[in-house]
């Protein structure tokens, strides 16, 4: 028997005494668990069967719920430096919620990050009163607190907020601290004698105690390459004309002769004949700039050619907003550094924005190692197995479901081009609609979500979609995505955390029908979206439709889209079965190159440390 299964199989031995207990007697043994703690009078492992039935029984009293065998295994599984591999629909947020109230009985703080604002409030409304049964206090991260409010939030015994919320108040934090550089036991009683405000006053965050991160192959793979960066105004003027005369000559120049676009199409490069081409326009406001006019060229070349509105940001209230290009969300927050943000706006005809300079960054993988214990659960982490090992020492538990599922994966559908693609794939939305099955279609981008609602619209197919410009409505959407005759399209931000209820309906009709519009670059983001659907052992299908104009063709392997081009295709402009394995190959590729970038980024992040080590 494993150490899970003894675990396990005491806490079952005492739920029946514990049930027998008052609410007073609940929280007056946790209390007395928690001071023991704190003097190292006992371990977490010692009374860890019998808290584990402490936190169960608050369950039930809080709101009625029964913890299922496999979600208690992985609320032991969370308990240890560790992955915890659930299945979509399997509870997570009950299991998390007990396992953070485990977490929290040594009473250092745990933080509970999750991969969006409306998932973050959520899960602390379900939690508060589960922990009040306990005597322990929950806080919440809001995108608008005051200093005080969030120090209170961290002084909680449990604080749920996303990650990018943890991420940066730590880099707020080291900003104030910075102010201070001397802070050691004389500035303190210094400070004190003179009654100044002590630095540590200025900050909100406790020292980094436990994590548990939901969906943590989203915020430490799918994010990995996206720093966490405060941005500050920068000393240097910003004159418009700079970026409005780059914006302007950028649309003379020609591919191939004045500059090279790489392989991906993401990074433009002048040759000797455009650079030459550049430094002789009229116009240029040399005495405005604030580096070399060729950077200002290429930000704007990058800004027409790799930068696309409705894929890599929108437009709100006359602003470039950045778009998440693996959950499809808006972050205002967001900034492109060294002018390429404002050849963007330059491009777009809005105003542009003062330049900014980094004040403080970290990326996800170093923050998140900071903590003392890490632990995290996602429905697909045996995919990462390896590189959640390398980087973070954290191997992955898998935890069987509680009924089998009985989703059905059909076969890949592969088309010449996008439009022709996109037809089909509304084709396959209206069979489905017209016997009432609901349908939740994914797509990569924006601009192809409301490409697609556009042709449903036009065969009469009604729906609702779902993308960064509908985001405050997502709760709402995606409540009723289950609901016979219902079509929600929409983009990745809908394959995580939310739950899509199904009426017996619903289920009588095949349960839920999932279709995926292109294929991601990660294997991972894919399996999310088709997990959207038989979930708890209900029925479900999920479906794929691909192009030979997909981006991950076009940015990694152009020679196989012309390759599928020249393929023989049926009337209907589809291509052979055999079509789709060449995009398992390509992913396959794609995500060892990505795997190598992140090595990089450890690497650096390593040398930063024992550079930082060896200067104090």
């Amino acid at each position: 028997m494993s150490a899970l299964e003894r675990i396990l199989k005491r806490s079952l031995a005492q739920e029946k005494t514990v049930s027998a207990l008052t609410d007073e007697a609940l929280e007056q043994q946790w209390g007395q668990w928690s001071f023991d703690l704190l003097r190292q009078r006992t371990t977490l492992d010692q009374v860890l069967p019998e808290a584990l039935a402490f936190v169960k029984e608050a369950a039930f009293r809080a709101g009625g719920l029964r913890a299922y065998p496999c979600q208690t295994r992985a609320i032991i599984a969370l308990l240890e430096p560790a992955i915890t591999e659930v299945a979509t629909g399997e509870g997570k947020t009950l299991i998390t919620a007990l396992a953070a109230c485990l977490r929290a009985l040594p009473k250092r703080g745990v933080h509970v990050a999750t991969v969006n604002a409306y998932l973050s409030e959520r899960d602390f409304e379900f939690a508060t009163p589960i922990a009040a049964r306990l005597g322990l206090t929950v806080g919440f991260l809001k995108q608008e607190q005051s200093h005080a409010e969030k120090r209170a939030a961290y002084q909680c015994d449990i604080t749920y907020g996303t990650g990018y919320d943890f991420g940066f108040d730590y880099l707020r934090d080291q900003l104030a601290l910075l102010k201070h550089a001397q802070h050691g036991p004389s500035f303190r009683l210094r400070n004190l004698l003179t009654g100044r405000k002590h630095p540590e006053a200025e900050v909100v965050q406790r020292p980094l105690a436990s994590a548990i991160v939901d969906e943590i192959d989203s915020v430490l793979i799918d994010e990995a390459a996206s720093p966490l960066v405060i941005a500050q105004p920068s000393t240097e003027r910003t004159v418009p004309e700079a970026y409005l005369t780059a914006h302007e000559a950028a649309q003379g120049l020609h591919e191939g002769h004045d500059f090279i676009l790489d392989a991906r199409g993401r990074n433009a490069r002048l040759t000797e004949e455009g650079r030459s081409a550049a430094n002789q326009l009229p116009g240029i406001p040399w005495d405005a700039l604030v580096r070399p006019w060729h950077q200002y060229l290429t930000n704007a070349l990058n800004a027409h050619h790799a930068f696309h509105h409705g894929e890599h940001y929108i437009l709100q209230e006359g602003k470039v907003v950045i778009v998440d290009e693996f959950t499809g969300r808006a972050h205002e927050e967001r900034s492109w550094q060294q002018g390429l943000h404002q050849a963007v706006a330059a491009k777009e005809g809005v105003d542009i924005p003062p330049e900014s300079h980094t004040a403080a960054s970290i990326t996800r993988q170093r923050y998140f190692r900071l903590y003392d214990s890490l632990s995290g659960l996602t429905g697909t982490g045996s995919e990462s197995r390896k590189e959640f090992q390398h980087f973070f020492q954290l191997p992955v538990r898998p935890i069987a479901p509680n009924k089998p599922s009985r989703r059905q994966s059909l076969p890949d559908r592969v088309y010449r081009n996008r439009d022709t693609m996109l037809h089909a794939v509304a084709e396959e939305v209206k069979q489905r609609w017209l016997t009432q099955q609901p349908v939740l279609v994914g797509t990569r981008t924006i601009k192809i979500s409301e490409d697609l609602a556009a042709i449903l619209t036009g065969i009469g197919v009604p729906h609702r979609v779902l993308n960064a410009r509908q985001d405050s409505e997502e709760n709402d959407i995606i409540a009723q995505a289950g609901q016979p005759g219902s079509v929600v399209v929409a983009t990745n931000m809908a394959g995580r955390g939310t739950h899509i209820s199904l009426p017996p309906e619903a289920l009588a009709l095949g349960g839920l029908h999932v279709v995926g519009v292109e294929r991601s670059e990660s294997i991972r983001v894919d399996r999310q979206l088709a997990g959207r659907c038989a979930r708890q052992g209900q029925p479900g299908t999920s479906l794929f439709f691909l192009s030979a104009e997909d981006n991950l063709i076009e940015q990694f392997a152009p020679d196989t889209g012309k390759q599928l081009a020249r393929m023989a295709a049926d009337p209907d402009g589809r291509l052979p079965d055999a079509a789709a394995r060449l995009f398992s190959t390509l992913q396959s590729r794609v995500q060892k190159l990505r795997y190598a970038q992140r090595i990089q980024m450890e690497q650096r992040d390593r040398w930063m440390d024992q550079t930082r080590k060896s200067l104090a």
